[in-house]
């Protein structure tokens, strides 16, 4: 049943009401009604967009409600007369005859005047519709065979009722079920691809456009999945270990029934576990004693019989031999063109063991192929350093390799190197100072600085260092390595080779012209002349006795003290033979020149006492 109101008109004044009664006519003969006001006279054009369906009747009624007499009312439809009176229905019962109608009423009036009203509906046929679904939200994808399945047509008829639903469940075009109820439940004994059909027929004997559900049919067949325990990292397996297998198993609509493992690749399931669950995981434990390549597999039966596919683990189990991860030169010198001789190096090597520990660490440092220097440990990650220097230039290999618990030896890391000759930048004498400074690079400030005397006495953390050496045994080349750390964080390193001199005096013994002959008891004069680089002449020590003392010390005045001095000493012996005579030098810093010595011979001579004296 349905009614709309109509904007209406009429002449002014006038208290004419149209009501239109909208009605099924097969259903309620009466109907019901909208009284549509037509008190608005001077327009004669109403469009009633609305929709009347086959089979339903539209009544439309005309009451005065004053004195104004109406002397007839006529009424024509689509241009053509449709009748007269107070009073006009409209229906249709013919399919064909769907689309727009416009209905026109002529109202005459005793004075002679007229009105007309139009009035424009849309003839519908009123088809039902219905849409097809599972009952319990059961998914598409889910359906098995030989399950019971309950499926539910929601139908709409838009001027009526339902009075049938036709089922097509197996897509020949044939609607083989018809019932009144909306709800069907069905098996399906076929695997694959189906589709269902359903549409509904209305109390206008109208069929509704059918609608379709593709699923696909599967026979439930239990699912099985082997994975390995989540410890195992990278399927990193080896000799003795013990491995967690889990096989995760579950049945669509069942139960399982059992659960076989084949755990030596062979395709015979030799461990059987009886089941009665849907759903079932199990742990199998298992260690191999020999490497190589291995298979463990499962699968699972349900209570309909059906086996699943098999699930296979395929995998490499391995010795487990440590293994050296680097072998390399530390510290500031990891640069193996710029080794150097008489340089302490820092050569570390990483070894690892991922399924036990490192037990030994073998070096071969001198590259003969043996390894005879042995680190002992029993840790799974081992860092070893060793120091070496080279005091020859050439090419060297250093190797190492390591041992686990399991007596298994790594492959052998090595590294070939040169190591060149030193040719110093500069040099410094025992007791001076060297000034050394950092200047950074083009566009660069420096934010930090370390100075160190290789390989591991700190000098300096300032922007500048002064370097010294005081100690006589401490001489030789010595290399100073500053390291700057910039404020956009990154860093240089400079490498400075200083030579280390004593800088002690030197002394000469100048020749008397006499070929080293000497006279008894006469006077014998001995020249001295030593010189130092970089400091000045004290003093000159005498030895005339041969037995490693001072017989004679001569200072340098303050105004002959240079870096060359000039001394004397003269004597008389007073006996006959050779005799050995020996002078040092020594400078400001107190360093002493090796002795400079000349043996004299003595003849002639007779007196019986020796006298000595001595001079400048």
């Amino acid at each position: 049943m349905m009614s709309q109101t109509l904007q209406s008109f009429l002449k002014a004044g006038a208290a004419i009401v149209l009501t239109v009664l909208c009605a099924v006519c097969s259903r309620d003969s009466g109907g019901a009604g909208v009284a549509v006001d037509l008190s608005e006279r001077g327009r004669d054009t109403i469009l009633f967009d609305t929709v009347v369906y086959i089979n339903d009747t539209f009544t439309f009624a005309h009451e005065s409600e004053e004195s104004e007499e109406i002397d007839e009312i006529r009424w024509t439809l689509n241009n053509a007369s449709a009748g007269s009176g107070r009073t006009f229905s409209f229906v249709s019962h013919d399919i064909a005859d769907t689309g727009d109608k416009i209905i026109v009423g002529f109202i005459f009036y005793t004075d002679g005047t007229i009105d007309t009203e139009r009035i424009l509906l849309n003839l519908a046929a009123g088809y039902p519709r219905v849409r097809l679904t599972l009952a319990d939200s059961t998914k598409p994808d889910t359906l098995f065979t030989d399950s019971l399945y309950r499926f539910f047509a929601i139908p709409d008829d838009p001027n009526g009722s339902i009075i049938a639903c036709l089922w097509d469940f197996d897509h020949d075009g044939v609607f083989e079920d018809t019932s009144a109820a909306d709800t069907l439940s069905r098996s399906f004994p076929t695997a694959g691809a189906a589709m269902f059909i359903v549409r509904v027929l209305d109390d206008d004997s109208l069929f509704s456009a059918a609608d379709t559900f593709a699923v696909h049919l599967s026979m439930g067949a239990p699912q099985v999945n082997v994975f390995f325990d989540p410890s195992i990292v990278g399927n990193q397996i080896y000799i003795g270990q013990q491995i967690s297998f889990v096989a995760s198993a579950k049945d669509p609509n069942g139960a399982l029934i059992s659960l076989m493992w084949d755990t030596t690749g062979d395709a015979v399931f030799d461990c059987v576990i009886a089941l009665d669950t849907s759903l079932f995981s199990d742990t199998i434990i298992l260690s191999f004693t020999d490497s190589g390549h291995y298979a463990v597999a499962a699968r699972v039966r349900d209570n309909d019989s059906l086996y699943s596919e098999t699930k296979t683990l395929v995998f490499v189990v391995r010795r487990g031999e440590p293994s050296i991860n680097s072998l390399l030169f530390t510290g500031y010198f990891s640069d193996l063109d710029s080794l150097l001789i008489d340089t302490v190096y820092d050569i570390a090597a990483v070894a690892r063991d991922l399924n036990g520990v490192v037990r030994a660490l073998f070096w071969d440092m001198d590259g003969d192929g043996v390894f005879d220097d042995t680190v002992t440990a029993d840790t799974s990650w081992l860092n070893d350093t060793q120091q070496r220097a080279f005091t020859i230039p050439g090419v060297y290999r250093i190797a190492v390799m390591a041992m686990d618990n399991d007596s298994f030896l790594s492959m052998r890391d090595s590294i070939v190197f040169t190591v060149h000759a030193r040719n110093p930048d500069t040099m410094v004498y025992l007791f001076d100072t060297l000034a050394l400074a950092a200047h950074p690079a083009s566009g660069k400030t420096i934010g930090s600085m370390t100075w160190v005397q290789w390989p591991g006495i700190l000098l300096s953390n300032a922007d500048t260092c002064s370097f010294s050496v005081s100690d006589p045994a401490d001489t030789g080349v010595k290399t100073i390595v500053a390291r700057i750390l910039y404020t956009d964080a990154t860093f240089d390193t400079e490498r400075v080779i200083v030579q280390v001199l004593s800088g002690r005096p030197e002394v000469f013994l100048a020749s008397d012209g006499q070929g080293g002959m000497a006279f008894r008891d006469s006077l014998y004069t001995l020249t001295a002349t030593a010189t130092d680089v970089n400091g000045f002449i004290q003093s000159f020590r005498w030895d005339i006795n041969s037995d490693g003392t001072d017989d004679y010390v001569h200072a340098v005045s303050g105004a002959q003290q240079g870096s060359v001095a000039v001394d004397s000493l003269t004597i008389t012996f007073s006996f006959n033979g050779s005799a050995l005579v020996s002078v040092r030098a020594v400078d400001d810093d107190s360093l002493v020149s090796s002795a400079a010595s000349t043996i004299l011979f003595v003849q002639d001579a007779v007196a019986s006492k020796r006298r000595v004296s001595s001079g400048r």
